[in-house]
C-alpha cells in the first residue's frame, strides 16, 4: 500500500502535507500530498507500492508536529451496493498484509484523549507492535 491518511486541526492541512512531504523525502520515500482546505486530513500518496506502509514503520510518529494520526490506506473503494456493501469491504481486509494491529487514537478539539480498541472484527490483524505510538 503507497498511502498514508494524517489527520491534522481543520485549517492546518496544507502545513501537515509540507511536513509529511519533507519527511518523507529524507526517508527516501517520494511522493505527493492531497489536500483538501479545512478538511483536517490529508493523503500522501508514495510512488513506489510499499511507501506507504514503509514510511509509516520508519517515521516516528513523535516526529510529526502537525499531524494527530497517521496510518496506511489502501484504494477507495467506489460504487459499493447499497443491498450488501460488507462483501466488497471484507474481501479487501482479506486481502491486506497481516502485519497490522489496529489502534485508533482520537484526539478531539478538547485535546482529552481517547484511545479507541477495535478487537473482534480485526483479529486477524494482530501484531506484536503497534504501527505507531501516540
Amino acid at each position: 500500500m503507497n498511502k498514508v491518511v494524517l489527520y491534522c486541526r481543520p485549517g492546518f492541512e496544507k502545513e501537515c502535507a509540507a511536513e509529511i512531504t519533507d519527511k518523507a523525502a529524507r526517508l527516501e520515500v517520494f511522493g505527493f500530498a492531497r489536500v483538501k482546505e479545512d478538511s483536517g486530513y490529508v493523503i500522501f500518496e508514495g510512488y513506489q507500492q510499499d511507501d506507504g506502509e514503509k514510511l509509516v514503520r520508519d517515521l516516528p510518529f513523535s516526529s510529526l508536529i502537525f499531524a494527530r494520526q497517521m496510518f496506511v490506506v489502501g484504494e477507495l473503494l467506489r460504487d459499493l451496493p447499497p443491498e450488501d456493501r460488507i462483501t466488497p469491504v471484507s474481501y479487501t481486509h482479506l486481502t491486506l498484509p497481516t502485519i497490522y494491529s489496529v489502534e485508533i487514537s482520537v484526539v478531539p478539539a478538547s485535546l482529552k484523549k481517547k484511545i479507541i480498541h477495535i478487537t473482534e472484527p480485526t483479529r486477524r490483524l494482530k501484531s506484536k507492535r503497534p504501527l505507531y505510538t501516540v
